[in-house]
């Protein structure tokens, strides 16, 4: 078994062996090649996992009712922003009319009426940033009301990541926004994503505020990111890595790349969870349920997995018995447990 200092430093040579391999389509040297972009190692892989399902359900309700708003909170590294980019592009499919568009607080930290404007615009794909604050106002209302007569929803959904970044006058143009769209017979339904506790601390610094209108639009109804936890997420999964396909031409399961021969077998990543989750359990058993697992460093266990052992690749293959001890090692799952820990009991003191 290969230490684990010696894992860090593996060789994608190593990993996509030279030798061909029985059933595999695509050569050795082309496997290599595109093992460094596959979404999985990338790692801009956004896959629906049971929480994310969970959390469009019930933002599906939110829009089928017209509610103004919602706010939705969740600790760092628990995918947050894969989960918005996986919500939007469910909206489309399912809405496919329906203007739905992801913007980004962290960019807006001066308090300026302008720079709100012109960020949203950018938001909404109008490149005219040019003019007073009356202006970007109407050009950014006018936008979004004309973006919104391809469906009879008159809807527009704003999904807002890094909400914890807003300042309480981003609310006041948000309704500012809102207000001039109802005026064209437009709903504006906003949906904020922010970052436990500070998202939390900022919606009671509204109340202090006396803000009660921006409150009840906005953050009233609150939901949040669960964690993934074992073992029935980790097995979805796992599953859902089964199922995907890289490259499309030829179209390969994931798991099939990294382990052709053994796929070719029947070998499947999901046969792997109570392996999986014996290791987690192992190494950084969360303190409670309501923590769980952070969805980044349950991804980049995978990650380690499948890029320390696919050189193991054959009929017969069984993974080294630490194999996942190793990959979750690796993804710092221990460390992310107490920060993670942390901000719970933040959240509970505040």
């Amino acid at each position: 078994m290969t230490s684990h200092s010696q894992r860090n430093q593996i060789d994608l040579n190593q990993a996509c062996t030279d030798r061909p391999t029985k059933g595999s389509v695509l050569s050795p040297e082309r496997r290599r090649e595109l093992f460094r972009v596959h979404p999985l190692i990338k790692g801009n892989v956004a896959l629906p996992t049971p929480p994310v399902q969970e959390l469009y359900r019930a933002l599906i309700r939110v829009v089928l009712l017209r509610d103004a708003g919602c706010c939705i909170t969740a600790p760092s590294g628990f995918g947050k922003s894969s989960a918005l980019r996986l919500i939007r592009l469910q909206f489309s499919k399912d809405f496919p009319d329906l203007p739905v568009y992801k913007h980004s607080a962290f960019n807006h930290r001066v308090e300026s009426v302008r720079s709100f404007f012109k960020h949203f615009l950018e938001t909404a794909q109008n490149s005219n940033t040019s003019g007073e604050t009356y202006d970007l106002r109407s050009r950014l209302s006018h936008t979004l009301v004309d973006n919104s007569q391809h469906s009879d929803l008159g809807l527009v959904l704003l999904l807002v990541d890094e909400a914890q970044e807003m300042l309480i006058s981003d609310y006041g143009f948000l309704k500012d926004v809102y207000n001039a769209l109802a005026e064209e017979d437009v709903r504006l339904i906003v949906v904020l994503m922010g970052e436990s506790p500070r998202f939390g601390t900022q919606i009671t610094q509204l109340v202090s505020a006396g803000r009660a209108d921006l409150v009840n639009r906005f953050t009233e109804r609150k939901f949040s990111l669960r964690p993934l936890r074992a073992v029935n997420d980790m097995r979805a999964i796992l599953r859902e890595i089964d199922l995907a396909t890289f490259p499309q031409r030829p179209a390969l399961k994931w798991t099939e790349f990294f382990f052709p021969t053994a796929f070719q077998s029947g070998f499947r990543l999901e046969n792997e969870c109570e392996r999986f989750t014996d290791a987690l359990a192992r190494i950084a058993r969360p303190r409670n349920k309501d923590v769980g697992y952070p969805a980044k460093q349950v991804f980049s266990a995978i990650r380690a997995l499948v890029t320390d052992n696919a050189a193991y690749d054959s009929h017969d293959m069984k993974l080294p018995k630490l194999a996942w001890d190793e990959a979750v090692k690796w993804a710092k799952m221990e460390d992310a447990l107490h920060l993670a820990n942390a901000a719970a009991d933040l959240a509970v003191k505040i």
